[in-house]
């Protein structure tokens, strides 16, 4: 307590003033002590009661004799001090306050009553108050970091985050050396949410500590968190700059270059880490797609092989120099890379799929069953995978497999306008349910009303159903949208034959036969009598 520190020194002055007395019988004093003097005894008689009386924890009678005191002596501001802290514990705020002010203007350049002062009213939770006590002090005394970091600290409080990181920043000024000032600016700030002060901020502190690597680090992962790549790459360039140029920092810097669509930049950076690292999977990986991308496919051939031949127990050259294969139609030299290896890895989800997808697109599509089905039974959420086996177990007649995955995939997504018509389609082409396909088909034009695969299946089943007209008007919008499918077309001249304009009729299926000349079934039809 302030008190105490106070009493002491009464203490000391009555020692003193009691060895200054003298006990010898012949000294007697030459004059009447002055008024002045037994003022002052007066004050300190009753200042010391007052203390003895705060000891004992009456303060109520403390009060009393400090208010005595300052009769006689209203300029000690030792006395208003002790009388402050009576009335704190009084529970009286206003004379606490009163006379925590009366010390401070009589010993104005006392800073410490003036700090006190501001904890009063800070468990007064009047904040405006206390602010106002430390900003008189940061101007009275500028190039103290205590009391700009009080203000930012009450800013924090009160949540008034843009005026904290300006005591901050401000605080660093003072003193410049000390990083801690600026790091918590930086908290202020993401807590704002405010990018470009954070970025201000973090940068400052690189530019001050270019040898400290954490600042880096941090400026990478919040830039990544706020989406900025540019920000990100110009933080990974600072990081190899600073730390040198290792194999996770290039790779790093590389594959945000290629994800940004800046290739240019991301085949520096892979080649530069092949310079160093001729083996790395991560590079060759990368530089095979972007040479693909730009055309170049000697060169996507050749570092797939290479990433192939370095990394045999890896799966990745293998789906590299296979795709590569079946983006430019090379379907059989696809399957002499997937079929050994899908028993390589077996395991392995985007081996076991491309298998099933080269093989779907060879001759013999239903071989493809069991590689989609391990596919499936690794990944059972991929949607792509359900499909094309739907498709495949249709085609062999396996219905209630492919009924099942179609009715898993709409219960999963009720957007997907593919598996309702496809599901419709299905249904349509084994006679089977056909209420239940024209709900399912109806839905799928709700979703993709532009599509001409999907308003085929609606004219189709209406037609199946024996409403002629609306089939009619289904699928002429389809052939409108596309004239290109043979099986469109035939419906549509089905559909005409069955409405006995046999002109139409014939002209539709000729189009769809020139698109498809070894179907047996149209050359039946164009060659029958009307």
């Amino acid at each position: 307590m302030w008190h105490r520190k106070y009493l002491s020194i009464f203490i000391v002055y009555l020692f003193f003033l009691g060895g200054c007395t003298s006990t010898s019988p012949d000294v007697y004093p030459t004059s009447e002590p002055s008024i002045q003097d037994e003022t002052d005894l007066e004050a300190l008689k009753y200042f010391m009661e007052g203390q003895l009386y705060i000891n004992q924890g009456n303060y109520a009678m403390a009060a009393v004799e400090l208010q005595n005191a300052l009769l006689y002596d209203e300029n000690v501001s030792t006395i208003h001090l002790s009388l402050s802290d009576c009335y704190w514990m009084l529970k009286k705020p206003d004379l606490t306050i009163s006379h925590m002010k009366k010390a401070i203007s009589i010993v104005p350049k006392d800073n410490s009553l003036k700090v006190l002062l501001a904890k009063r009213y800070l468990a007064l939770k009047e904040l405006n108050e206390a602010e106002k006590v430390f900003h008189k002090l940061v101007l009275q005394n500028p190039d103290s970091v205590q009391y700009v970091l009080s203000l930012a600290e009450l800013a924090k409080v009160q949540e008034k985050f843009n005026e904290a990181v300006t005591y901050y920043q401000r605080a660093q000024l003072i003193e410049p050396k000390n990083n801690i000032y600026l790091e918590k600016a930086v908290e202020l700030a993401l807590k704002l949410k405010d990018e470009s002060l954070t970025y201000e901020l973090l940068s400052k502190l690189i530019s001050n500590n270019p040898k400290n690597i954490k600042y880096i680090e941090n400026m990478i992962n919040i830039s990544i968190a706020f989406g900025n790549i540019d920000q990100t790459i110009w933080s990974l360039n600072k990081m190899v700059e600073s730390a040198g140029p290792s194999l996770e920092l290039l790779n790093k810097l590389g594959l945000i270059y290629f994800n940004n669509n800046q290739s240019d930049s991301a085949n520096h950076i892979f080649h530069k880490v092949l310079n160093i690292y001729p083996k790395d999977k991560t590079a060759l990986h990368y530089l095979s797609i972007i040479y693909e991308t730009e055309g170049n496919y000697q060169k996507a051939e050749e570092l797939a092989i290479l990433l192939m031949d370095y990394h045999p127990d890896n799966s990745t050259g293998y789906t590299d120099l296979a795709m590569l294969y079946l983006n430019h139609n090379q379907v059989e030299d696809a399957l002499n890379i997937l079929v050994p290896s899908s028993e390589r890895f077996k395991s392995n989800f985007t081996i076991q799929f491309l298998t099933g997808l080269a093989l779907n697109q060879s001759k013999s599509k239903t071989t493809s069953i069991p590689y989609y089905e391990r596919a499936l039974s690794l990944n059972p959420s991929s949607r792509n995978t359900m499909h094309n086996l739907a498709i495949l177990y249709d085609s062999v007649k396996e219905w209630t497999k492919s009924d099942s995955l179609y009715q898993i995939l709409i219960k999963q997504d009720t957007t997907d306008a593919q598996a309702y018509n496809n599901y419709a389609y299905s249904l349509v082409e084994r006679d089977e349910n056909l209420a239940f396909a024209l709900a399912l088909s109806r839905k799928a034009v709700q979703l993709v009303p532009e599509s001409a695969a999907y308003l085929d299946t609606m004219g189709w089943i209406l037609f199946a159903i024996g409403n002629n007209t609306k089939a009619l008007d289904f699928i002429k919008q389809s052939v409108e949208i596309e004239d290109n499918n043979a099986v469109v077309l035939e419906h549509l001249g089905d559909v005409y034959k069955a409405a006995n304009n046999i002109d139409d009729a014939k002209y539709y299926w000729n189009k769809a036969f020139i698109l498809d000349p070894e179907n047996k079934l149209l050359k039946k039809k164009l060659s029958a009598p009307n």
